[in-house]
């Protein structure tokens, strides 16, 4: 959502720069939900909302809401 690279985004968590509903998240392999609100710092806030419906491969479909 942020559009920035899976290798960006790791250096980002190890550096403290990534939250979850804020407190910082220490590890790459957190898992998130519905309503988190995530902030990258540098890079804005954005809440997960799951929208209930999955795509013909069976993936979820979830929507991030930035905040202004």
């Amino acid at each position: 959502m942020f559009k920035i690279s899976r290798s960006k985004a790791v250096e980002a968590i190890h550096g403290g720069n990534v939250k979850v509903d804020y407190k910082i998240v220490e590890e790459v392999s957190f898992l998130c939900h519905n309503g988190n609100v995530i902030s990258l710092r540098h890079h804005g806030r954005v809440k997960l909302v799951d929208e209930q419906r999955e795509t013909r491969s069976n993936n979820h479909v979830i929507t991030g809401y930035f905040y202004k």
